[in-house]
């Protein structure tokens, strides 16, 4: 007799409420994620202090401001990363990454800025230098040299 053992979805949590709040600057409701799955990638979320009544935990994002930005970081970013996060432990879940440096480096400066682990990192970093599109703006070092020596002459 050969039991077969229907599969209702692959990700384990999927029954599970989340129990991590994540208040995002300029958004009213919270993002929400599983403690279990964010501990795994990002040291920051492990070392959250937990509620002991067992009440959701808040992570409060709202006012972190990336180097070079003017706002705090968009729910759409931190949305981002909780894909890739979550794509590593749930297969259904697929995550299209951006397809130049440039539009990448918010979503490589908040994973740095929350301590995602290396290996999550470094597979973003494979999975952009394998896009055949990946772009890269470069300023020109002569040109920003040139400028600072007529404005600082010796």
């Amino acid at each position: 007799m050969s039991l077969k053992r229907r599969r209702e979805s692959s990700f384990l949590l999927a029954d599970v409420e989340p129990d991590i709040r994540i208040r995002i600057y300029g958004k009213d409701e919270p993002l929400m994620a599983h403690h279990d799955v964010l501990k795994l990638f990002s040291s920051i979320a492990r070392d959250l202090p937990r509620e002991a009544n067992a009440k959701p935990t808040v992570w409060d994002l709202s006012q972190l401001v990336l180097e070079g930005e003017s706002q705090p970081v968009s729910a759409e970013l931190v949305q981002l990363w909780l894909d890739l996060l979550y794509a590593r432990v749930d297969s259904s879940r697929r995550v299209a990454l951006p397809t130049s440096l440039d539009a990448a480096r918010p979503l490589l400066l908040f994973a740095d800025a929350v301590g995602t682990g290396d290996a999550l990192m470094q597979e973003i970093g494979s999975s952009l230098c394998g896009n055949q599109g990946l772009t890269l703006k470069v300023v020109s070092a002569a040109r920003v040299v040139a400028s600072g020596a007529a404005a600082n002459p010796l």
